[in-house]
């Protein structure tokens, strides 16, 4: 009996993890898992001179089926703009914004406070249109990581097609793109240096196979910057 019990106390335990999900938002509307969303409201307002006060707030929220207070979300602006993200905490500004041991109850959910914000835009200058990617996990359980991205602006609709077709995939033996645009393809060690760039367009691959075994940093500038890293064998 001792051990039947046992036995079912590790089915449930197996059930449990199996279980542990997390769900991104906007509003009250679930975000597909690698998806690519495009946001277009802006509030902007004149604070005069010609200058203007512009926020971008898409309404993000983070959600659980399990408490956890070791989800680690990142939100990552590859447009290269400055971003914010509080998730429960202190607000913190930069083009990469990480927040650690953020905390959410069973089967509730947190608002990000992920937003663009420039208070003083300057005259005649764009509204830019932002590009950002945003991912979760919780660190005890590398299964539940989440991602998706995320353009806001007053043209994210057109650039949020083109950035879902932009696909750039990288394996121990090279990098395997398909690209809606020219682009420009370089490859970095770890420790900075260029080791490969080539111009590239459509599709088609890299061969990493006359490079040194080890990691090194991919980076595409086109359309959009994309950037990622790669270990060849």
């Amino acid at each position: 009996m001792r051990k039947l019990y046992t036995i079912l106390l590790a089915l449930l335990a197996v059930s449990s993890i199996s279980a542990r999900q997390l769900t991104f938002y906007q509003g009250n509307s679930p975000i597909a898992p690698n998806s690519v969303i495009a946001f277009d409201k802006v509030e902007v307002e004149d604070i005069g001179g010609g200058y203007k006060s512009v926020v971008i707030d898409p309404d993000i929220y983070l959600g659980t089926d399990m408490y956890s207070s070791k989800i680690k979300v990142t939100a990552t602006c590859t447009s290269g703009e400055t971003i914010q993200m509080c998730a429960g905490g202190q607000c913190e500004f930069g083009s990469s914004v990480v927040k650690n041991n953020v905390t959410i109850q069973s089967n509730n959910r947190i608002p990000l406070q992920f937003e663009y914000t420039d208070y003083e835009l300057a005259p005649g200058k764009d509204i830019p249109t932002v590009t950002a990617e945003i991912e979760a996990v919780d660190t005890e359980y590398p299964e539940t990581l989440v991602k998706f991205t995320i353009v806001m602006g007053p043209n994210a609709a057109g650039l949020a097609q083109t950035v879902a077709d932009d696909v750039v995939k990288a394996s121990p033996t090279g990098i395997d793109y398909n690209l809606s645009a020219p682009a420009t393809i370089s490859l970095y060690s770890i420790t900075g240096t260029l080791v490969h760039s080539v111009k590239a367009e459509g599709g088609g691959s890299i061969s990493t196979h006359s490079l040194h075994p080890g990691i090194y940093i991919y980076s595409v500038n086109g359309s959009r910057r994309i950037t990622g890293k790669l270990r060849v064998h």
